[in-house]
This record gives C-alpha cells, sequence and structure tokens, in this order.
C-alpha cells in the first residue's frame, strides 16, 4: 500500500513540474522602456524662390523714334489741311508706317510719303467715297377732323355734340328751328379762356341761314317802340329776377320793324330771321356768340304783348 501512494506522490510531482515549466515558458518579461530621449528642434533654413529679374525693353534707338514721330506729324498735318481725293484702307497706312519704323534706310520724310502714295495709287479701295444717306422721316398724317353734324334727307341737320335734330331747310319760307340745348352745346368746345377757340363746324352751316327760336324776351330801354331786344332761354328782368344771361344761351335780335312792348321790359315769344354768327371775345372771356338780323317777333301765348 506504500507503495501505491508512493507512485502517485510521484505522478503528482511530475504532474506539478511539467505544469509549472509549461507556465514558465509562457511568462514572457517585457523589458522596462527607457523614458524618450528630447531632441532639440533643428531650425530649418527658409528656401527663397529665385527672384527672376524684370526683363526691360531695350530703349529703341533714337534714329527709329524719330523716324516715327516725324512720320506720325506728317500724317496728322496731311489730314488736316490736305483735301484727301481717295481713301486709303487703315491698314494699308499702318503696314507702311510699320515698315518705314522698321526700316532705317530712309534719310528723309519725303520718302516715307512718297511710299504711302505709290501704295495708294496702286491700290486703290474699292468704295472711295461714302455718301450719308440721310432717311428723310415722313410727315405725320394730321388726324381727319371729327364730322360734328350730319345732313339729312330732307335738309334737316343732325348735331352729335347736342345730340338733337335742328329742322327745316334754312329758308325764309322753312327756316330752321333752333333750341337752346343746340345752342349751348359749343360752351363745351368753345372757351377761349382755357385755349379752347375753334367753333364747330355745324355752325357755319347755320350761318346766314334763316332760323326760327323761342324765348324770354328783354328790351334795353322801356320805350313806346323798339327794334332791339335780347332773346334768352330763362327769364331775366334785367337786374335781380330771374337768371342773368350768358353768351351761350341769350341772342341779339335786330328787328325789321318797330314792336311796342308796353310798360313790361320782359316777354316771351317767337323771334324769326337771319342767323349771323359773331363771337365777340375780349381777353379770353366771351361777350357775344349769336345775333339775328331782320327779324320778326311774334309775342307767344299769355304774355300781354300785342301782335303786330
Amino acid at each position: 500500500m506504500r507503495w501505491f501512494w508512493l507512485f502517485i506522490l510521484g505522478l503528482v510531482v511530475v504532474t506539478g513540474g511539467l505544469y509549472a515549466l509549461r507556465v514558465r515558458t509562457k511568462t514572457v518579461v517585457l523589458p522596462i522602456a527607457p523614458p524618450p530621449i528630447a531632441v532639440a528642434a533643428v531650425p530649418q533654413e527658409t528656401i527663397k524662390p529665385d527672384v527672376i529679374p524684370p526683363v526691360v525693353a531695350e530703349p529703341e534707338p533714337e534714329e527709329e523714334k524719330s523716324v516715327q514721330r516725324e512720320v506720325r506729324e506728317e500724317l496728322e498735318v496731311g489730314e488736316e489741311e490736305q483735301e484727301v481725293e481717295e481713301v486709303i484702307e487703315p491698314v494699308m497706312v499702318e503696314e507702311v508706317v510699320e515698315e518705314v519704323a522698321n526700316e532705317t534706310t530712309h534719310e528723309t520724310i519725303e520718302d516715307v510719303v512718297g511710299l504711302i502714295e505709290e501704295v495708294a495709287v496702286e491700290e486703290p479701295t474699292a468704295g472711295v467715297v461714302q455718301e450719308e444717306i440721310v432717311i428723310q422721316e415722313e410727315p405725320e398724317e394730321e388726324p381727319k377732323p371729327v364730322p360734328t353734324f350730319e345732313h339729312l334727307g330732307d335738309g334737316s341737320i343732325r348735331i352729335f355734340a347736342s345730340d338733337t335734330i335742328v329742322t327745316g331747310t334754312g329758308t325764309q319760307p322753312d327756316p330752321f328751328v333752333l333750341d337752346w340745348v343746340t345752342l349751348r352745346a359749343i360752351e363745351r368746345v368753345f372757351n377761349p379762356k382755357k385755349g379752347k377757340d375753334e367753333l364747330p363746324a355745324w355752325l357755319d352751316v347755320l350761318n346766314g341761314k334763316y332760323v326760327k327760336i323761342k324765348g324770354n324776351t328783354l328790351v334795353p330801354v322801356i320805350a313806346t317802340t323798339t327794334r332791339e331786344l335780347l332773346v334768352m332761354q330763362n327769364p331775366w328782368d334785367g337786374c335781380c329776377i330771374g337768371i342773368p344771361p350768358s353768351p351761350y344761351d341769350a341772342i341779339e335780335v335786330e328787328l325789321d320793324h318797330d314792336v311796342d312792348f308796353g310798360s313790361s321790359a320782359v316777354g316771351y315769344g317767337v323771334v324769326e330771321g337771319v342767323f349771323i354768327l359773331d363771337p365777340y371775345v375780349v381777353d379770353g372771356w366771351v361777350l357775344g356768340l349769336y345775333m339775328i338780323e331782320q327779324a320778326s317777333y311774334r309775342s307767344g301765348e299769355g304774355v300781354p304783348f300785342p301782335d303786330f
């Protein structure tokens, strides 16, 4: 039994020795690294790029400068004082000047000018004279005047400004029948104070024709008889009652016979006669426009004026 335990003990010892040997072979002892050595920084030498010196152009010989200067002066004098009959292309002149500038064999300016003239004679350019083209603008057409009236088939007239029709033919047996709306229509187009000094064309059609119109009347003075009166759109007593007339709604009337208006200066009636267009303007102010001459007067209904 003792040999058995000795054998076991020997196996344990052998096994422990083998194990210790094995662990030892795996354990590696690393050497301790020495501390780092400080290395002083070595300044690097700054490398400067090679500086290329600028290329200095060699001065031109004084002889070439003087030749070029004289050529330029001669050309400028020739352009100002002489009339050139034939045009030389600029390219050709530059070539000659360059050739002269490069060659120093010419001794005088006359040789240079002669060379330029030879080139101009040998190779004349195609369009020698260029005529200036002047485009004449066509005058603007004046706008056609807008018609202000229209003749109707029966002799009457349509007035566009007032949208009215003046009936009749303008003769003594069949006078034009006027109304105040038609006569006042020119107030919008005739106002010399505002630069509107042209009368509408339809008034020329009435001018010199026989007309008839109804309206309120006013005699200038109270007299037994009179041949002058004012016919108006609105009633007015000449002072305070009624509406004072304007040149557009009043007509001066010259009768061809005496009429007795009694003791009243105002009335209402019908006037017939020759229509006269007679603008009376002072400093832009319209003081009168219409007249009726060779007129007859007939009082209207309800007016206590005697008939003649």
